[in-house]
């Protein structure tokens, strides 16, 4: 009974073992096997192992082993069996002319008075295969590890080659001879990437190279591998399709293999990770996958981190050069600020100090001087401030071209007769409309331009300015192009880099050499970028400058005539005994001022210390003033307030009479105000006698 109770026993473990069994008796025959058995060996039933499978299992057994030793005969391992109970071993079998390793465990089992042999084999190929994936996969990680712990400490410098060495161990790792890192780009509609990283082993036929700006893979022309990547699928293929598909072009010819990775960065697609091999057909094992996938995204992230410590690298090394330059600025400013003011108190002592007339009149012409080359400083400052700040605003009116252009060759005039240049003024295309820009900010890059060909071109030097404008683009736009072109000390290639910077000059000693604040070149090239251009300069050291600039404009009305221009121009007689103004100013000496400028005029003027004042004073006696002059800071009620008052007034007069602004107030959203509380004319303090008279007549005449 405990005979068969063993049996039993064996039998199942036989028919349930998971291992390769078959079960011998003392006398070697195959008693029993299982399933497992019968389907490994290739036999057709369990009775047709039976009966063979000692001859075929000897017949199986090779000479030798993988390491050249002499297969010890399987009767001698029995033997041991039988002997000692038990006894496990390798031993590769040829099977199908293929060399199968097999792990054997031999067990004797006791049978009454006799005994069987249990044998179990496991074929360990499989096993060998997985521990073999795991020990690679094992290493891919160190190096990515090592990968990893050096680009962390990689220094900027040396940022980029530590990027190629860290491609280089994982290609090499995985047996691979190019691995690429590729960035996405979506221009003008087109999707694409473009290669940021590269290795390739020496002699790859690399055709991932391209010309810097297009697709290195047009994914439009590659839909699949889109539809795949951006579903963040990896793509594992063997190079064969990539010569069915037509697309050996990405890759080197010899390609038996390629895997294409994509990399997401917060959930959206940003580009991919090649790698390519040319030494067998096997496919990228799972293990190798996952290693260069977190190889990859390690590169990215480094390469990511390192722009954004470059960008603050950057940003920082460009504040501490701003801070210097405008250390410098300041320090150059508070010289040229010191030395205008210098002239104006000396000269003031001068001519305290002395009864002669003709030292007076010297005195006073060199405070004259001064006071327009600090008036110039402080509007450079202010507009570089408002340029900084985003506020510099342009006022589009209509104006003679040609007459703004007179007026600025005559502030030059002076200045070229004195070192007896030749100025020539070229203009292809002559003005019959009005042209629509911002006259004052025009003239002004005109008169900083020219400035500067006098000031820098030596005597007898020639200066020449070009003019031509034609018409660009829709809607009655048009495009003004001017070339101010000398021949003095030019500008080297070096310091053209710093010209239209802010608080910079080509050279330090610029300012000390020629004067000037050195911040001319800067406000033109932003004057001209608001006015819808550009600038830029073509020059040779010791040759000569061209600042050549274009600005967009569109046509207003015809110009009058000649003859109607000389017309008016001789009725501008300052005679005004027959008219009385009022004067809204707070400073008496700004008072004093006006009143002497005007002296000579014979106008009548009333003046008042405030806003409230003015307004009692226009109610009292309305028809008795042909303009009023209005400060806006002023005390009780500013010069805004009064002005919305009178226009209120129930009064024909008060509607129409002119209220210029005379004020310090001169940005351009300070015109804007005046002209909204009512005023008709905004005339800017310090003020210019020439130009406040001419705006005068233009009411008064």
């Amino acid at each position: 009974m405990e005979e068969d109770g063993n049996r039993i026993l064996r039998d199942m473990m036989v028919d349930t073992s998971p291992c390769i069994t078959v079960v011998l008796s003392a006398e070697l025959e195959a008693l029993n096997c299982n399933e497992t058995a019968v389907d490994y060996f290739g036999y057709k039933s369990k009775e047709e192992l039976l009966g063979n499978f000692l001859a075929d299992l000897t017949a199986a057994i090779p000479a030798f082993q993988p390491d050249a030793s002499p297969t010890i005969p399987l009767q001698t391992r029995i033997k041991y069996v039988v002997e000692n109970g038990s006894h496990d071993f390798e031993m590769e079998l040829i099977m199908n002319s293929v060399r199968v390793p097999l792990r054997f465990m031999l067990r004797k089992s006791e049978l009454n008075d006799t005994y069987v042999i249990l044998c179990f084999m496991l074929d360990t190929q499989s096993l060998k295969e997985a521990r073999n994936e795991l020990l690679r996969h094992d290493f891919l990680m160190r190096q990515v590890n090592r990968a990893a712990t050096r680009l962390l400490s990689a220094q900027p410098e040396k940022f980029n080659a530590d990027i190629v060495r860290t491609l280089t161990s994982l290609a090499q790792g995985v047996s691979a001879c190019q691995m690429a890192i590729l960035e996405n780009f979506d221009e003008d509609g087109k999707q694409g990437c473009s290669l940021l990283y590269n290795w390739s082993s020496e002699g790859t036929n690399l055709l991932l190279d391209s010309e810097e700006g297009t697709p290195l893979i047009d994914y439009s022309q590659v839909p699949d591998w889109y539809e795949a990547l951006v579903a963040n699928r990896r793509i594992n293929d063997s190079g064969t399709s990539l010569e069915e598909l037509g697309r050996e072009k990405y890759f080197p010819r010899n390609t038996k293999a390629f895997m294409m990775i994509p990399v997401f960065l917060q959930k959206v697609f940003w580009g991919i990770i090649v790698v390519a091999k040319t030494s067998d057909d096997q496919l990228f094992s799972n293990a190798e996958e996952r290693a260069i996938q977190s190889g990859g995204i390690l590169i990215v992230a480094a390469i990511l981190r390192n722009q954004i410590n470059q960008n603050l690298i950057d940003a920082r090394e460009a504040a501490l050069a701003s801070e210097r330059a405008k250390s410098l600025f300041l320090s150059r400013m508070s010289h040229e600020i010191r030395t205008p003011l210098n002239a104006i108190l000396g000269m003031t002592a001068i001519a305290q100090k002395t009864d002669d007339p003709e030292h007076i009149k010297y005195s006073l012409q060199k405070i004259e001087l001064a006071s327009g080359q600090l008036l110039n400083l402080v509007n450079d400052i202010l507009d570089m401030s408002k340029i900084e700040t985003g506020k510099l605003e342009m006022m589009l009116l209509p104006f003679d071209f040609m007459q703004m252009l007179e007026k600025v060759i005559e502030i030059q005039k002076v200045d070229m007769q004195g070192k007896q240049h030749t100025f020539r003024v070229n203009c292809k295309t002559p003005f019959t409309r009005h042209m629509v820009t911002d006259e004052l900010r025009l003239s002004q890059v005109l008169i900083n331009l020219l400035g500067n060909a006098v000031k820098f071109t030596p005597e007898g030097g020639n200066i020449t300015l070009n003019i031509d404008y034609h018409e660009s683009g829709e809607n009655g736009e048009h495009t003004l192009h001017i070339e101010v072109q000398d021949d003095g000390i030019g500008v080297s290639h070096e310091q053209q880099q710093r010209l239209f910077q802010s608080f910079e000059q080509a050279d330090g000693s610029i300012t000390r050499r020629f004067g000037g604040s050195g911040l001319g070149l800067a406000i033109c090239k932003s004057i001209v970028q608001l006015l819808g251009g550009d600038i830029r300069l073509i020059s040779t050291e010791g040759k000569g400058a061209c600042f050549i600039f274009d600005i967009a404009f569109t046509l207003g009305d015809l110009l009058a005539s000649a003859e109607q221009s000389e017309t008016i121009c001789s009725k501008a007689e300052f005679d005004w005994s027959d008219k009385h103004i009022l004067l809204a100013e707070d400073i008496e000496i700004n008072r004093e001022i006006v009143l002497a400028m005007l002296e000579e005029t014979k106008l009548n003027i009333t003046c008042a210390e405030d806003g409230s004042e003015a307004l009692q004073l226009f109610q009292d006696s309305p028809e008795k003033y042909s303009a009023i002059l209005m400060d806006i800071q002023m005390p009780k009620m500013d010069g805004l307030e009064a002005t919305k008052q009178i226009r209120a007034l129930n009064n024909s007069h008060a509607k129409a009479v002119p209220i210029i602004a005379m004020t310090a107030n001169a940005f351009s959203s300070d015109v804007a105000r005046c002209l909204e509380a009512g005023m008709a004319e905004h005339i800017a303090k310090p003020i210019d006698f020439g130009i406040f008279v001419q705006k005068l007549s233009a009411y008064l005449n």
